[in-house]
């Protein structure tokens, strides 16, 4: 028993001692950075069609709870296809406590699996839920800057550690995708500990337990998004490339090559098969993969916006690369990413077996964007993280530079790197108040002073990204789209007002669903409609890099 109580003593200390080490006070820094957009675009849940955040793809308010009924509660159920379990399983730690708490206090009632699920309040309710599924995020999102601080210290040096920390958390991407719940910063984070041990293996080789760490962290992350294979795939080329050169040099056996590699892929064979749900359910886990090659199937004659949109050619691909690279840019912004080039630079002349860091990087480009001819700025969240670990030793390595050199590069080198970082940080900030001034919360009480009650307002594309409306405003969507509306949803017939609200990346005008000379009509006049209500939306430093805050508005009133 004593040595139990001194072992448990022991690992408080060493976590007690974590919690104040520095990469530790860098996550809390993080952590209240993401937290001030936490509360964007909550639903405001007064029907069904109303009950989700205004964030695409988001697992919230309650798909972590109901994946895991549908998994585990009665045969016969129809599952979300769209991503695999690991994500639903830590939303619900989260979720949990507070459906049972609603469950004890009177809050639910009557528990079931339709609108509005029993729940006393499902305005307040759902709203909480949405809060709820996002700080697990926010979380894994500051715990993806710590870990790119414990990277670059082990890798490089403590100066570089702390300004790729910075230059992580301060990624244009990290503003938006670590305060939803979309999967792509979890998933992100269990790549960056991937990568972790990979660096570390670069450095001091590869044993059986990083071999193990790695298979752990690579099936996490694949369980969570599905796009992490690309990633995890360069890395173990790369590894096995270098254990049979060591093994070549130094005459060993074969089993040294083969041991780490067997129990990495060991690991993650098993790890996976639980994280992504396949041991719960085989039809469920079938229906997901179907999903991922095929994609939501659209009505016979309509090419879908983003998938194979580029063109198969050598232009084509060129034209894929170069975008890919400026959303890179726009990740970090413009000084980050020259100071990530500089950090190639440094590291060829210094460290150059760490280059082999870039492979994984470049094979999401190979095996998750080629292969689909599209690209957007969360598909590039894996390759923004590598460069931002080679901004720590480029700028470091210029302070330390002007130090040997004296003068006034002493004063000017820090003064730089701190100019690369204040933009990066403008620009996250701009977002942050984008989020907190989106244009749909004015435009929504400018519908409840202005819009008669019992009046009907019309919009194109998805229900979801609408404002909050009154309870008793009718909602329908447009006919006569690129897309007929989906199923369940109400069709408007002469409304009162229509909504046009942008949000896609493909939609820098109006919805990809309303047909371009229909839009000319809402415009000149000539549909019936005159516009009497409009915002640019935008941000002032950072354009509609994420269309989905703050997106450009323009309401139209039936004429006569």
């Amino acid at each position: 028993m004593s040595r139990f109580v001194g072992w448990a003593a022991a690992r408080l200390r060493t976590v007690g001692s974590a919690a104040r080490s520095e990469p530790a006070y860098f996550g809390y820094a993080a952590v209240a950075v993401y937290a001030l957009g936490i509360g964007w675009g909550l639903p405001y849940a007064t029907t069904a069609e109303r009950m989700f955040p205004w964030g695409p793809d988001e697992l919230a308010p309650l798909r972590s709870l109901g994946e895991l009924y549908r998994l585990f509660g009665p045969p016969g159920a129809t599952f979300s296809p769209q991503y695999p379990m690991m994500q639903y399983f830590v939303q619900a730690v989260f979720a949990a406590p507070y459906a049972l708490l609603l469950m004890l206090t009177g809050g639910i009632q009557g528990l079931n699996g339709t609108y509005p699920f029993g729940l006393e309040d499902p305005v307040g309710s759902l709203a909480v839920f949405t809060v709820l599924a996002r700080i697990p995020t926010v979380l894994m999102a500051a715990g993806t800057v710590a870990v790119a601080w414990w990277t670059a210290d082990r890798v490089w040096s403590r100066p570089a550690a702390r300004f790729a920390a910075l230059a992580t958390m301060l990624s244009y991407p990290m503003f938006y995708y670590g305060r939803t719940s979309n999967v792509d910063v979890p998933a992100l984070f269990w790549l960056a500990a991937g990568t972790a041990v990979f660096a570390l293996s670069l450095c001091e080789g590869l044993t059986t337990k990083r071999g193990a760490m790695l298979g752990l962290f690579a099936a996490l992350s694949i369980a969570t998004k599905d796009a992490g294979y690309a990633y995890f795939a360069g890395v173990g080329v790369v590894l096995l490339g270098l254990q049979l050169g060591a093994a070549r040099e130094a005459g060993t056996r074969p089993r040294t090559v083969w041991l780490p590699l067997l129990a990495g892929a060991g690991v993650a064979a098993v790890v996976y098969a639980v994280a992504s749900g396949l041991v719960f359910s085989v039809d469920r886990f079938l229906a997901h993969v179907d999903f991922i090659v095929h994609g939501t199937p659209l009505p016979e004659g309509v090419e879908h916006p983003y998938y194979y949109s580029g063109e198969a050619t050598l232009g084509g691909y060129a034209t894929l690369a170069i975008t890919t690279a400026r959303h890179v840019s726009d990740s970090l912004g413009l000084p980050l990413a020259l100071c990530a080039l500089g950090g190639l630079g440094w590291t060829i002349r210094s460290r150059p077996r760490l280059l082999w860091l870039l492979l994984p990087a470049v094979t999401v480009f190979l095996g998750s964007i080629v292969p689909v001819r599209f690209v957007l700025i969360r598909f590039v969240l894996p390759i923004g993280y590598v460069a931002g670990l080679f901004v720590g030793p480029a700028l470091a390595a210029l302070v330390q530079a002007a130090r040997a050199r004296g003068g006034a590069a002493v004063r000017l080198a820090p003064v730089a790197a701190a100019v690369c970082l204040l933009w990066a940080g403008v620009r996250g900030a701009d977002l942050t108040v984008q989020m907190w001034t989106d244009s749909r919360y004015a435009l929504g009480d400018w519908l409840a002073e202005n819009v008669t009650a019992g009046a009907e307002v019309a919009y194109y594309g998805s229900q979801m990204k609408l404002p909050h409306l009154p309870t008793d405003t009718p909602i329908g969507a447009m006919p006569g789209q690129v897309v007929p509306p989906d199923a369940g949803q109400r069709v408007a017939e002469d409304p009162a007002l229509i909504l046009v609200i942008p949000q896609q990346d493909n939609e820098p005008v109006h919805e990809w669903t309303l047909l371009p000379e229909d839009y000319q009509r809402l415009i000149d006049g000539s549909a019936g409609y005159r516009e009497v209500y409009s915002d640019a939306g935008g941000g002032r430093f950072s354009g509609r890099i994420i269309p989905f805050v703050n997106p450009p508005i323009k309401a139209f009133v039936r004429s006569r």
